[in-house]
């Protein structure tokens, strides 16, 4: 899997300075023309900018198909652009020991009036799967948790099985996507641990580890509906859609 034929940086006009920015990042399934992103990320038009060609990044449109709101989910369909190779959801539950890697354009930053595609590779594991419906509405049933945090710009960002043996033989197809990046657990530094001792001049000294905030991803049995409405069928022979409590 190429990630940059089929993960791409979703970007359109600031707000304020009507700069190009970076909205967030998605990734092209079905037939390779159908974007999949959080929908917090853009409108009813957003453009994408794909890094695949040699010469340097080609941006295209794309118009909105359809939104799910409540889980934070949307589908676009791009204009003259499509992945040779398409991910594919894996709709069969996740073993918490699963390898998982995402690949987004966080790093992206504006150079003058130009906005530089940096993309990123994040490799962790899902920690737990939880319910944070309470805090984020449907979106949060069984969220994926994630070892990796949510960086601004990440948000659409594929979560997928990682290319291992294991997956291989457990018939669990690489680069699979499991959940679709939509913010972090917390936002702030969490409290780790606190080491207490006694320093050089006898004096007592407390120090506080903090860890990185925990990604929060959309799981993707949620995208189920919408999957079958405009693409196909949301199984395969090794899998099918498992149902949600």
């Amino acid at each position: 899997m190429d990630p940059h034929d089929a993960v791409v940086a979703v970007i359109g006009p600031h707000a304020e300075t009507g700069c190009t920015t970076l909205l967030g990042t998605g990734s092209l399934i079905g037939d390779g023309s159908v974007l999949l992103t959080a929908a917090h990320v853009g409108g009813d038009e957003v453009t994408v900018a794909s890094l695949r060609d040699d010469d340097g990044p080609q941006a295209y449109p794309a118009r909105l198909i359809e939104r799910d709101g409540a889980h934070d989910l949307a589908l676009y369909r791009v204009e003259g652009y499509r992945a040779e190779k398409p991910l594919t959801p894996w709709w069969a539950p996740i073993t918490f020991d699963r390898d998982l890697v995402t690949f987004e354009y966080s790093p992206s930053a504006p150079e003058g009036d130009q906005l530089v595609l940096s993309p990123a590779t994040r490799i962790g594991h899902m920690t737990r799967m939880i319910d944070v419906s309470d805090r984020y509405g449907p979106r949060g049933e069984w969220a994926l948790e994630l070892s990796f945090p949510a960086v601004g710009g990440a948000s659409g960002a594929p979560v997928m099985l990682k290319d291992d043996l294991y997956g291989i033989a457990a018939n669990q197809r690489p680069w699979s996507i499991v959940g679709v990046i939509t913010g972090n657990i917390a936002h702030h530094l969490l409290p780790l641990q606190v080491d207490e001792y006694l320093g050089a001049d006898n004096s007592y000294v407390s120090e506080t580890r903090y860890m990185l905030p925990q990604g929060l991803a959309v799981n993707i049995a949620h995208l189920s509906e919408m999957y079958e409405r405009h693409i196909g069928p949301a199984e395969d022979p090794q899998t099918s859609v498992w149902p949600l409590p």
